[in-house]
């Protein structure tokens, strides 16, 4: 056996063993080694038929159809954004491998109790994961700062790092200072002599939520947004998503529930195929905020729940909702175009002006009374 797949051979025993418990060890009579290498043997044979399954079921990204960013929240909890471009449904498994940059070794959990949130992520949208690392790591270590360039990453997986894709998703535990200052914009660094924008506010930072207890139901009025569209058509032409970019792909500062407005891909089409981001409302716990001087940071902009209340569409004993999309436009027509001139796959004319106009008012006008609980 040559010493390619003597290589193969040995990596496949390995993984055998580790899945199933099974000792191949050689250091055995004559008779049982024999067996070993059967049991080898059907799992090469499995290999072979699982991968050939594996292609059919969990079809393979590019890296431009997928786009992973982290953003650690304290307390083990991790936010994944996740930016599904491609057509295919993205499911990631409820497990992953915490890595070392410098040694390239796994880091070694204290449990398996790995918590994951929202792991299903639809084709052609973006949302968040959430994962909780607090009862399965040594947080406290995990959040020392670390040596120079040195961090730590996610490896993800859709099929227990075998026969699926796995991807990569860097995440910091803590603030590298030495590294801030060497990447700091120079703009930054001339604003950091002035008052720092910690020590202007009142109150803290609170983050939006990524909850599927709210979401949006369809009016019984009947709406014509586009003439050319027919009637039983016309809802079809909006949608709701979780994003965490906005419509030139843009980090927004968190999680939003987006209304779109669908447009054609190609001159004479009635239906949409390109979504562009209309309404985008925040969502947030009301028990997270404890005065109306804690901040909200969206867009580039910090506001205070104060400044944000006329913004305000929706409220229950739990959440709270608002309306923030001034801060993403000041000019409908001219953030469509925008939008529209970076895409090489949308029609656009004054027909479908009107449609995307017709949405936006309507959704502008009822989108608090639509937000409905689910549970």
């Amino acid at each position: 056996m040559n010493s390619f797949n003597q290589t193969h051979m040995e990596n496949i025993k390995s993984s055998f063993e580790k899945k199933t418990g099974v000792n191949l060890s050689t250091q055995r009579p004559m008779r049982k080694a024999v067996r070993a290498m059967a049991i080898v043997a059907a799992a090469i044979i499995g290999c072979f038929s699982m991968t050939a399954f594996a292609v059919r079921e969990f079809s393979s990204l590019s890296g431009d159809d997928l786009a992973l960013s982290s953003s650690y929240k304290g307390n083990g909890v991790v936010w994944i954004y996740v930016e599904n471009k491609s057509g295919k449904e993205l499911s990631f498994e409820p497990t992953l491998k915490l890595m070392n940059w410098a040694t390239g070794k796994e880091i070694e959990a204290v449990s398996d109790k790995i918590l994951f949130a929202n792991t299903d992520i639809p084709a052609g949208s973006s949302s968040t994961m959430i994962i909780n690392l607090k009862d399965a790591y040594d947080m406290e270590s995990l959040e020392k700062p670390l040596q120079g360039n040195d961090g730590y990453y996610f490896t993800l997986t859709n099929n227990s790092f075998l026969f699926g894709q796995d991807w990569m998703c860097t995440v910091e535990f803590s603030e590298n200072i030495q590294v801030e200052k060497e990447t700091a914009p120079l703009s930054v660094q001339v604003e950091a002599k002035e008052e720092p924008v910690s020590s202007q506010l009142d109150g803290t930072i609170v983050y939006p939520v990524e909850t599927m207890a709210l979401t949006m139901e369809d009016s019984d009025e009947k709406v014509i947004f586009d003439s050319t569209v027919p009637e039983d058509m016309q809802l079809q032409l909006t949608g709701l998503h979780r994003r965490v970019t906005d419509g030139f792909n843009k980090k927004i500062g968190g999680s939003a529930m987006v209304l779109s407005a669908y447009i054609p891909q190609h001159k004479g089409e009635i239906d949409g195929g390109v979504d562009i981001p209309l309404i985008y409302v925040f969502i947030y716990e009301v028990s997270a905020i404890q005065s109306m001087q804690d901040c909200a940071f969206i867009s580039d902009q910090i506001l205070t729940f104060e400044e944000m209340e006329e913004y305000k569409i929706y409220k229950d004993e739990q959440y709270v909702c608002y309306d923030m999309s001034d801060l993403f436009y000041s000019d409908l027509r001219e953030y469509v175009e925008s939008i529209v001139d970076q895409r090489s796959d949308a029609y656009f004319d004054e027909q479908i002006w009107e449609r995307v106009q017709n949405i936006y008012t309507y959704y502008k006008e009822n989108m608090g009374s639509l937000i409905v609980r689910r549970f």
